[in-house]
Formats: C-alpha cells, sequence, structure tokens
C-alpha cells in the first residue's frame, strides 16, 4: 500500500488535472452556450432551457448515489471478482432506473408542459428525455472510474469529450439541420459521448466483462447509495432554496442578481471539489486497512492546502466585489456584489473544512451527510424566510452561506467522534494570518474602480505572497516536503531547494 505523502501527491497531481479539465470544459461550453444563444430567438432558446433544466435536475436524483456508492465500495475491496459484481450491479440498476426514467418523462412531457403552463415545451421534453438514461449510466460508470483512481480517462470522459466533441455537433447540425435541431442534438450529445467514452476506458483499462451480479451485492450497493442520492438532493436544494425564495418573497430582478454572480462564488469550490475524486477512494483504503492515524493525516494536510492556495481568491471577491462585478459583467449588475462577498465567505467555509463529505464516505457512515443536508436545508429555509423581507438578495446569501456552515459542522463533529480526525492545524492558520493582513492593506492603499487586468494583477500578486507567508511562517513541514518529493519532477525539486536556501538565510 502506498505511503501516506504518495496519496496525498496523487490527491494533488489529480486535483490539477481535474481544475485544468474543468477550465477546458469551462471555455468549450462557453462557446457552445453563445453560439446557441445567438443562432435561437429569445422565446425557443427559453423553451429549450426550461426543458433541459427539468431533465438535468431528475438526473443526478435519479443517480441514486451510485457516482458515489461504486467508488466506496471499490476502494474497501481486495477481490476482483467482487469488484466485478460491485460494477454490474451498478450499471445494470443505473441502466434500469435511467431507462425508466427517461420514458416517464417523455410520455409525462404534456402533463409536466401544463405544469409550467407552456405548452411549447412539450416536444423539447420528449426528446431531451433521451439525456436521462445516459446521464444515469454516465452516473455509475464515473463512478467506477472513481474507484479505479483512472483520473485521466475521467477528466476526458466528465470535461474534455464530450463540450469538444458537442461542439462539432452543434455546428454540423446547425449547418444541415437548421439552429432548432443543432441546439438539441448539443445537449443531447453531453451525457452520450461522456458515457461511451467512460465505457471505453473500463472496458479496455479495467478489462470489465459484464457479469451477474447477486442481489445481495445490488443490496449492498444501495444500502450504501440511497443515503447518498437522498443527502445530494437535500444539497440542491440548498444551493436553490434561496434563488425560489428571492423569487417569491421579493422580485425577478433580485433573483437575476443574485444568479448573476453565483458562479464566481462556486469558483472557490473548484479545488475542492477535484480533489475529492481521488481524495475518497485512496482515504477509504488507508481506513479499511485500519490506519486512522494516516486518514487523519491525510484529511488534515489536504484541507489545509485547499484553505491556503484558496484564500487570495476569496479574499479579491470579497473586498474588491464591486470592480468584480463591473469587470466581468457590467455596472448594471453591480447591487450584486455585496452577494460575492457574502457567499464568497460561505462557500470558502467549505473549503476551511476540506473535504469532510468525502471523509464521511470513506470511513464508512454515508448517513451522516444525510442528517447533515436534512439540518442544512432547515436553517437554510428558516434564515430564508427570516433575512429576505427586510435584506434582499444579501439575506438570502446569508441564508445560503448559514445552512453550509450548520452542514458542515454537523459532518466536523460526527467526524471527530467517530475517528477522533478533524481538518484544523496551526500551519494552516499561520500563514492566512499575513495574508489576512496583506488583503486590508491593499484594499486600503488600492483606489476604487480598478480595471479587470488590475484586479487580475492584484490576485497574481496575492497569491505569490500567500505562497511565501507558508515559507516565513514555518508552515511547509516535513510532510509537505515528502509531497513535492513524491511528485518526482524538475520544477518540485528547485522549489524545495529554493525553500531550504529561505529557512537558512
Amino acid at each position: 500500500m502506498e505511503s501516506e505523502s504518495e496519496g496525498i501527491a496523487d490527491i494533488i497531481l489529480s486535483s490539477g488535472l481535474f481544475a485544468s479539465s474543468g477550465m477546458i470544459s469551462r471555455f468549450f461550453g462557453f462557446l457552445g452556450h453563445i453560439a446557441i444563444v445567438q443562432s435561437l430567438p429569445p422565446d425557443v432558446f427559453g423553451n429549450i432551457t426550461i426543458s433541459q433544466a427539468v431533465v438535468t435536475t431528475i438526473i443526478p436524483i435519479a443517480v441514486f448515489g451510485l457516482g458515489d456508492g461504486i467508488p466506496r465500495l471499490l476502494a474497501g475491496s481486495d477481490s476482483e471478482a467482487y469488484d466485478k459484481k460491485i460494477i454490474s450491479s451498478g450499471l445494470i440498476s443505473a441502466s434500469g432506473i435511467g431507462l425508466t426514467a427517461s420514458i416517464v418523462v417523455f410520455l409525462g412531457a404534456p402533463i409536466i408542459a401544463d405544469g409550467f403552463n407552456n405548452p411549447s415545451i412539450t416536444p423539447y421534453l420528449s426528446i431531451l428525455s433521451i439525456q436521462i438514461f445516459f446521464g444515469v449510466v454516465w452516473g455509475a460508470l464515473r463512478g467506477t472510474l472513481r474507484g479505479y483512481r483512472l483520473s485521466k480517462a475521467l477528466a476526458i470522459s466528465k470535461d474534455i469529450a464530450p463540450k469538444g466533441t458537442a461542439l462539432i455537433v452543434l455546428g454540423l447540425c446547425v449547418w444541415i439541420l437548421g439552429p432548432e435541431t443543432g441546439a438539441l442534438s448539443y445537449y443531447l450529445s453531453l451525457p452520450i459521448i461522456s458515457a461511451v467514452v467512460a465505457a471505453a476506458a473500463i472496458y479496455y483499462l479495467v478489462e470489465y466483462k459484464p457479469s451477474r451480479p447477486s442481489a445481495s451485492h445490488t443490496k449492498e450497493l444501495f444500502s450504501f447509495s440511497i443515503p447518498l442520492a437522498l443527502s445530494s438532493t437535500f444539497v440542491i436544494l440548498m444551493l436553490n432554496a434561496d434563488m425560489l425564495f428571492l423569487g417569491y418573497l421579493s422580485s425577478s430582478t433580485s433573483v437575476g442578481y443574485y444568479r448573476s454572480v453565483r458562479p464566481f462564488s462556486q469558483l472557490i469550490l473548484i479545488g475542492l471539489m477535484s480533489s475529492v475524486t481521488i481524495y475518497m477512494p485512496l482515504v477509504t483504503e488507508f481506513f479499511e486497512s485500519g490506519r486512522k492515524d494516516s486518514v487523519s493525516r491525510i484529511y488534515t494536510v489536504t484541507t489545509k492546502w485547499l484553505a491556503i492556495l484558496t484564500f487570495p481568491l476569496v479574499g479579491v471577491f470579497v473586498l474588491f466585489s464591486p470592480e468584480v462585478v463591473v469587470g466581468f459583467l457590467s455596472e448594471e449588475y453591480k447591487p450584486a456584489a455585496i452577494v460575492l462577498s457574502i457567499l464568497s465567505i460561505g462557500m470558502y467555509g467549505r473549503v476551511f473544512v476540506g473535504p469532510n463529505g468525502a471523509t464521511t464516505q470513506a470511513i464508512g457512515r454515508p448517513k451522516i451527510e444525510f442528517y447533515a443536508g436534512i439540518l442544512g436545508v432547515i436553517v437554510n429555509i428558516c434564515f430564508n424566510i427570516v433575512l429576505i423581507p427586510s435584506f434582499g438578495i444579501a439575506g438570502a446569501a446569508i441564508a445560503t452561506s448559514m445552512g453550509f456552515t450548520a452542514y458542515n459542522i454537523l459532518e466536523l463533529t460526527i467526524i471527530y467522534r467517530e475517528i477522533g480526525a478533524h481538518p484544523f492545524s496551526m500551519n494552516m492558520v499561520k500563514p492566512l494570518i499575513p495574508s489576512t493582513i496583506l488583503g486590508f492593506i491593499l484594499y486600503s492603499i488600492l483606489p476604487d474602480g480598478l480595471s479587470l487586468p488590475a484586479l487580475i494583477g492584484v490576485g497574481i500578486f496575492w497569491t505569490l505572497c500567500q505562497v511565501l507567508f507558508v515559507v516565513a511562517t514555518d508552515s511547509f513541514d516535513k510532510m509537505d516536503r515528502d509531497i513535492l518529493l513524491e511528485m518526482d519532477s524538475e520544477l518540485t525539486t528547485k522549489l524545495i531547494s529554493y525553500i531550504d536556501r529561505v529557512e537558512r538565510s
């Protein structure tokens, strides 16, 4: 079994891979979105968007947590035969659930359209219902790739292949069949391409051959996955409750302000979301082998670097939120700056406690996420009801942040009770103190209304200083050194040499 430093090096390298592939995916997706918007009249685009929203809401619920359940069981197994049975259970179950959900939406499209009081979306819903089958199957395939820690195959099938190929599909279909069919083909192709590429990777890299699973394997898989599915549903509610309550208690303009900046705050989670893909199956292996101390150290070191490296981005979003909003959007959206500041703090709270959700899965306690999800939703809803009438969009942002705070506190408490582990260390906190002081100095001396290039320059400067603060506060320890050595590259070797010179001076 690999050492702790080897494992964390794997997490860091895979995180960089997924962060890079995610940025490429976002770029391709932006091009596709712009092309579709420019080629369709607003009413047609709106109808397709509503239909797509219905379908993409159903898919993560219909996956039933298989994307997390499969890698957890694979990581805890040392039997190849058992692994194949679990994979077969997941794929067969996903195929059945996905097919059933697709048929239900296809047949029920007129009823769903009546619920929106918009019969025009019926044909779009019928066509896009095909997405559900492939989306659910892709969820199980993704879980299998995670379980075997096939990072490159996962990045290609999740980000690069679907978004890149879908752009080609869009261009060809618009040219041959027209923009409306092109848009539908674009959305349809995304989960199909992901599923096909992932299936091919599993067939060739894992040498998987379909086998008949037993009822006990299926029962074991779903007993772990269903709590995760329920937890995912609650997380979706926490993310969307604020906009629903704003629409009901405030105005559509408020919803527009709020929605315009939420993607910026979610950039703070890129590192966290990228790391958990490999973190969970890796930590599971240590936990199943009885190495709880190793689980604790990996948990702490991973959280330390996530919190340190994310801090400058959070600082820019909090202290210079008006400049961020005006620079990336327009002056018209400047009232949303307060939302960006509050949500950024809330999202950083999720980063500061590290991959606690993945840790609960790794230690075999998936129900923790379910209970935490219930608590988070209740807190979120209560704060929305109380704060939105008085504080509007700022109140909604506070409600979301408080909901995730409650969610994280409960998970942290139970993880500590179960294995005595927590993600906090002095080496995580020490570099943040001078970094915070630097942030307020920059805020005090820089003029209002910074341009976008100047804002990016501030972020780069702050990030470089943050790295220096790690060395200056003696927060770079032996584990960090071992991790860099495991990466075995010229860059990391030079970095260690530079750190040694600084520490000796």
